[in-house]
């Protein structure tokens, strides 16, 4: 992708990204990690200035201090930050919202391995499973978490969970005002038509 000043944001040029600054040329040269990982940096730097303006998770928030290398991570993986993508939606044929969570793993997860907690109108949603092989040598150990806020029209008091059987989990409330659901007829209904 080419850049076009004419076209890109407004934000580009009023906020000019700093690149990753290795810290390796100060240390020994035998620390081939501190250099393996100076090069990830600039790698995941350079993905960052290209794709800017695209959805990468919580950009604005980001610190290019080239001294801070943990400001990075903190701001894309913070757990405390709000996930845009799980959103609660409206069923008007129901009077209630819902949210379906993917934990990404399939049907990996069982019910029991999964906790949801509410405090305010905040959801946190956490799954965590372990497996040990048989003979005890390996083991894998999958973690989800997910927080979202229940929007104000949805009793977050009556909030109820359950899983189906895609190993998907759907969120629900009652909506506090339930929108009058209308007797529609289940067939086609005749039209009147004049003759003149």
């Amino acid at each position: 992708m080419a850049f076009n000043g004419s076209s890109c944001c407004q934000r580009a040029r009023e906020h000019p990204l700093v690149m990753w600054a290795p810290l390796s040329s100060e240390l020994e040269p035998s620390l081939s990690l501190i250099s393996w990982f100076d090069d990830q940096m600039a790698r995941m730097q350079g993905d960052l200035a290209q794709n800017r303006f695209f959805d990468v998770p919580e950009v604005g928030r980001i610190d290019f201090d080239p001294r801070r290398r943990s400001r990075l991570f903190d701001a894309l993986f913070s757990n405390d930050a709000i996930d845009t993508a799980m959103k609660f939606h409206e069923n008007p044929n129901k009077n209630r919202v819902e949210c379906q969570v993917s934990t990404g793993c399939g049907d990996f997860f069982r019910p029991e391995d999964i906790e949801v907690n509410v405090k305010d109108r905040n959801v946190e949603f956490k799954a965590r499973r372990e497996q040990k092989s048989e003979d005890g040598h390996n083991y894998t150990v999958r973690e989800v978490r997910r927080v979202f806020s229940v929007p104000e029209n949805a009793e977050v008091d009556k909030l109820q969970a359950e899983m189906g059987p895609n190993g998907k989990v759907m969120l629900t409330a009652p909506l506090l005002k339930p929108k009058p659901i209308e007797n529609k007829p289940k067939g086609p209904v005749p039209i009147k038509i004049n003759r003149k």
